[in-house]
């Protein structure tokens, strides 16, 4: 995979190409009662309160176990459902490996997103997170457009097409989420809502052998289902787009 351009290579508008469960806590074991003299199982505990009574062992084991912290153990790493459950928090993109085109993105170490590409030099990509699985293909030269597909599916429930400010997806129930750049360094974009709120910002960083990018969710994606597929929809565009530019600048 050749390299990539930096942000500083890119123009003001971009090039397109588009052809452990929990262990349930056991009785404490209770051994047979011994011949006459002996005695059954562990010694009874002790009540505080009234020390000639002992405390049943049922009690004891249905005591719950210590909390992590009071342990010193980490505590379970919380699995994300859904990418709203991130609206307000920021991710990043990346690539495990520059051999393969595929990229995931992560939050600290959890891996919650994916996007790969059918083929190297192709444009048909699968996108996966927890809401589900996604196709994306580029097609048309004069009329370039993105198309977004269910697996096993003809039918395109988004489209995504380019303007003069960058691009607008449309989907389903004539919804529209515009695409465009958000800072004058021409380095960080967005796609918005109807009514202008900001749901997911990139800024990519494509100089070296791995891209990343920068993610940002914003508070208002919590509401919206789709997000789920935008996130990873922007990125596959400034995948492409960079590719271009690469193309159109070919090392000396």
């Amino acid at each position: 995979m050749r390299e990539l351009p930096g942000a500083a290579d890119w123009g003001y508008v971009p090039i397109w190409r588009f052809t452990k469960p929990m262990t349930p806590i056991a009785s404490q074991p209770v051994e047979p009662a011994e011949k006459e003299g002996g005695t059954r199982g562990p010694p009874p505990q002790m009540n505080k309160e009234n020390p000639d009574k002992p405390i049943p062992l049922r009690s004891l084991a249905a005591t719950p176990p210590p909390k992590a912290e009071a342990t010193g153990e980490k505590p379970a790493k919380i699995m994300i459902k859904s990418i709203r459950d991130l609206a307000g928090q920021s991710a990043t993109w990346r690539q495990p490996s520059p051999l393969r085109q595929e990229f995931e993105m992560a939050v600290n170490d959890e891996v919650v997103a994916t996007l790969r590409w059918k083929r190297i030099g192709g444009t048909t990509a699968i996108a996966r997170a927890p809401e589900g699985t996604w196709t994306f293909k580029s097609a048309g030269f004069i009329h370039p457009r993105v198309t977004i597909r269910l697996p096993n599916s003809d039918y395109d429930f988004g489209t995504f097409r380019i303007n003069s400010s960058g691009g607008v997806l449309e989907s389903l129930g004539e919804q529209k989420f515009p695409w465009r750049c958000v800072n004058f360094m021409q380095n960080a974009w967005a796609f918005f809502d109807d009514e202008g709120n900001k749901l997911v910002q990139i800024r990519p960083e494509f100089a070296g052998n791995k891209p990343t990018g920068m993610v940002e969710i914003g508070v208002k994606a919590a509401g919206r289902q789709e997000v789920g597929f935008l996130v990873i929809l922007a990125w596959y565009l400034l995948v492409l787009t960079a590719e271009d530019v690469a193309s159109a600048n070919p090392p000396a």
